[in-house]
């Protein structure tokens, strides 16, 4: 099977088997001959769904049936609203709590309650985005291991914040993919990933430090990993129908919403002004982390024979 070059750094397990690659090939360009037939209008334009391809429920006690029935769509990055959070704690520092001396270089060790500290910063974050009308979402697993909370992205955030260190080419190749440019990517996100990534709170406690502060409903998604490709799509306004692409790839598809990145950003920009935060972040900066991030995520999560097919904007 022929690696995708940017997903040669890959090392997660998440990829389409040897005997239907050529099928797939044919499939997706089929897909990017007709990106509108596989995309859905949207009303939000705020991402809190997760890029995860498997189906998502709500529970029964969760849903208007009083049954399982299937959550409702929305934008998709990976993590849902956590996606959000790793932009602020990378680069804006808009909703850091007082007191948080993490960015300092000059102090080493880290200070003890990082993690605690991490979870304050969420509810910052989270509280504030609820109370003006944001959604905030993000969602578990049918099966969840140990010291995790059932979303990938959340789970393997160590591990997506090394790859933006040690796999940087692979993640630059990926955001150029996506027509963003890497130089815009912030040395001060990249250093504080650096020093942060092998002190944050383990996928469960910063799944119970969201929980509190949901306003929907937290969905799971049921059964295996089945992804064969991760779609990417640039269209405002709209997601990718994933019910449908399963019919049409016989497997799932991780998604992603790049154009929700600027939503995010402008959201943190306006904190940061409201509260007076001092940044030196700016709107594309904050887009190339979550460019950064989503790539990064992706390299954990998937093997290298996964492939990206772009749903480009209208022109």
């Amino acid at each position: 099977m022929k690696e995708c070059p940017m997903l040669s750094s890959a090392i997660g397990t998440i990829e389409p088997t040897q005997d239907r690659i050529d099928e797939l090939h044919r499939i997706f360009d089929d897909i990017r001959a007709a990106p509108d037939a596989h995309r859905i209008d949207l009303h939000g334009s705020y991402p809190s769904g997760c890029m995860d391809g498997r189906p998502f429920m709500l529970k029964a006690e969760d849903s208007p049936s009083g049954k399982p029935e299937p959550a409702p769509a929305r934008v998709r990055v990976p993590g849902g609203s956590l996606t959000t959070w790793v932009a602020d704690l990378l680069l804006v520092g808009a909703f850091r709590p007082e007191g948080f001396t993490g960015w300092d270089e000059g102090e080493d060790p880290l200070p003890a309650d990082v993690p605690e500290q991490c979870e304050a910063w969420i509810s910052n974050l989270f509280s504030t985005l609820r109370k003006s009308g944001i959604e905030v979402c993000v969602h578990s697993s049918e099966t969840v291991g140990e010291d995790d909370f059932g979303c990938g992205a959340m789970d393997g955030l160590k591990t997506a914040l090394r790859l933006m260190i040690d796999s940087r080419e692979a993640v630059e190749a990926l955001m150029r993919s996506w027509g963003l440019d890497p130089a815009e990517l912030p040395a001060a996100a990249l250093a504080r990933a650096e020093r942060l990534r092998t002190v944050l709170p383990p996928g469960a406690r910063l799944g119970q430090a969201c929980t509190p502060w949901v306003s929907a409903p937290i969905p799971l998604a049921m059964g295996e990993h089945r992804e064969l490709v991760l779609v990417v799509n640039a269209q405002p306004g709209t997601s990718v129908n994933s019910d449908g692409l399963v019919d049409v790839l016989g497997g799932q598809a991780f998604v992603i919403d790049i154009w929700s990145f600027e939503a995010i950003a402008q959201t943190l920009m306006e904190a940061a002004t409201k509260r007076g935060s001092a940044t030196t972040a700016t709107r594309d900066g904050i887009v190339a982390v979550l460019a950064a991030f989503s790539a990064s995520a992706l390299l954990a999560l998937c093997g290298p024979n996964i492939e990206v097919v772009l749903l480009p904007a209208r022109s």
